[in-house]
């Protein structure tokens, strides 16, 4: 009886959040824009407390078994990847207007938490990192912001580089401006990090943005082709997601053979709470395995 009783709860929670789902993204397809506004900014909110709330396993799989929801996914992506870009164009200017509006963009806490996570993990698993790339940077690059500051603390007076790579020529040069603004140094690169023209081989560390690739398929085609380009022994650090995080994010399968011939995988984070994005850390190998 009591476990009728909860696969029945399973059943009804998971059913609640399949639809507020197919609301929301409903909803996201009728906004004129999706810039920052308080229509976007309410939906984007209630989806993301939905898919960041801690589930059980069993309500997990079946809403991201439920075929509607599945066939929805990438749209639903795709529209929080073009509002998260936006968002980040519009603050990224407001902070190289002032300075002081850095602090008041809403999600920094959330950006200086992961840094942290991730700059540990490296640590975890290596000497602290000196040389950085980062590939899909965007218009505000925190998390390359927060990075040279724990660069620069762990790094006994020895200098840290962090290059920034996106191919949209907007958000490389607002974002040069606001590191020349907070008086930081680092590069930028507008460039496709799929046509293999940026040289990593230099880099301890190179990360590959969540927003990058939408698919598992085209994950593991991008992957293939920045592993080639970087030293053997080097560490990728890959942003994925998990449980309904998927909601939001598209999920790279760290198991996938695709990824394992180019990367030993070394470390695979799930953090909880308000940090979204999980966190794949991996060794470039000496030679594919074929």
């Amino acid at each position: 009886m009591a476990s009728s009783t909860i696969n029945k709860d399973n059943v009804q929670a998971a059913e609640t959040i399949i639809d507020s789902i197919l609301e929301i993204h409903g909803k996201l397809l009728q906004q004129p824009s999706l810039g920052p506004g308080e229509a976007t900014n309410q939906l984007l909110s209630r989806l993301v407390r939905l898919c960041c709330h801690i589930r059980n396993a069993k309500t997990v799989q079946q809403v991201l078994s439920n075929t509607e929801l599945l066939s929805i996914l990438p749209s639903l992506q795709s529209l929080c990847g073009e509002a998260e870009c936006l968002l980040e164009s519009h603050w990224a200017e407001r902070i190289v207007a002032d300075i002081d509006q850095l602090d008041s963009f809403p999600y920094y806490d959330n950006y200086k938490q992961l840094a942290r996570i991730e700059f540990h993990a490296l640590c975890a698993v290596g000497p602290s990192p000196r040389r950085l790339a980062f590939l899909g940077s965007g218009p505000l690059p925190l998390t390359s912001l927060c990075l040279v500051h724990h660069m620069n603390r762990a790094g006994n007076g020895e200098e840290s580089y962090v290059l920034n790579v996106d191919r949209d020529a907007s958000a490389i040069s607002v974002s040069h401006d606001l590191f020349e603004n907070l008086g930081l140094k680092a590069d930028f690169l507008c460039a496709d990090i799929g046509s293999g023209e940026v040289d990593l081989t230099s880099f301890d560390a190179v990360y590959l943005a969540a927003l990058v690739g939408a698919s598992q398929a085209e994950k593991e085609r991008l992957l293939a082709t920045v592993v080639q380009r970087m030293r053997p022994g080097a560490l990728l650090v890959v942003r994925s997601s998990w449980g309904l995080r998927k909601c939001l994010y598209p999920e790279l399968d760290a198991a996938a053979e695709a990824v394992r011939r180019w990367v030993d995988v070394v470390l695979v984070l799930h953090p909880y709470g308000e940090v979204v994005n999980s966190i794949i850390v991996a060794r470039v190998k000496a030679v594919a395995v074929a």
